[in-house]
């Protein structure tokens, strides 16, 4: 049997390991006399044994290969963002359970795409047409999905031209993209800040864009209020600092008017 793991780095820092799950390629054959033999050795019953054996998933070859990417990038945008964005990877660990479970290429897809907690969709390279999207993509944006499928995102509003240009220049130089910042329009007109993650895929014989967004928009939120307080804190401190110096000033001023009217007397 195979298994898949993949390093979580925060921070040159080795946090832990995404596991896959154990499966077996749909072409191959296991050796049951093997698993006879390990079944006896660790006193398993051997009919249970072979019979767990025969609900092990089985995967084709394509298949993991673009889990093995899809798992390889989605730590890299880990990494990329950090330890605020640490439930990020709690969450791709429920996907872990998911994708042992389901057994057809497309079903197993489908369903890890539709639990993602963070912001997917599929659309056509050419034009952005969506082709699908994810329950959380609707309720940050606020659309019902028959509003969305069919038309592009900049249609929508969601991306305006400028935006889409800029994350498929960036995708054509790069190959690929990973914690890219852009803004996107929810229905009611509010601009949201999100990390983008997209690379290209084939599907059913074309071309396809897979984005994947993290909502960051309370993040920098906070970020810009904590600048704006300091800000406030230098501006106050810079005008107590000028009193300071003004106080000191005249008391000068004072104790020279002093000595001079001694002086004159």
């Amino acid at each position: 049997m195979w298994d898949i793991a993949t390093p979580i780095i925060i921070g040159k820092k080795h946090i832990g390991n995404l596991f896959l799950g154990q499966f077996l390629f749909e072409d191959e054959q296991p050796d049951l006399d093997l698993f006879r033999e390990q079944a006896r050795k660790y006193g398993f019953d051997e009919k249970d044994y072979l019979e767990a054996l025969s609900h092990v998933p089985r995967w084709n070859r394509e298949m993991i290969h673009t889990v093995m990417h899809f798992y390889t990038d989605i730590t890299i945008l880990i990494s990329s963002l950090g330890h605020k964005n640490i439930q990020l990877a709690k969450a791709l660990s429920e996907w872990k359970v998911i994708l042992k479970e389901l057994r057809e290429s497309e079903q197993k897809f489908s369903k890890i795409f539709q639990v993602a907690p963070i912001l997917m969709a599929i659309s056509l390279i050419e034009n952005g047409t969506f082709i699908d999207v994810n329950q959380e993509f609707l309720n940050t944006t606020g659309y019902d999905r028959d509003e969305v499928i069919g038309r592009t995102s900049v249609e929508l509003n969601i991306f305006d031209a400028a935006a889409r240009k800029k994350l498929i220049d960036f995708l054509n130089e790069a190959g690929q993209i990973a914690g890219l910042e852009l803004e996107i329009k929810t229905k009611d007109q509010q601009v949201l800040n999100c990390i983008f993650q997209a690379q290209i895929i084939e599907w059913h014989g074309r071309k396809h864009l897979l984005t994947a967004a993290l909502d960051i928009t309370g993040r920098k939120k906070a970020e810009e209020e904590r600048k704006r307080e300091m800000s406030r804190i230098e501006l106050l401190n810079s005008h107590m600092v000028d009193r300071e110096l003004r106080m000191v000033e005249l008391k000068k001023e004072i104790l020279d008017l002093k000595k001079k009217l001694k002086s004159d007397i």
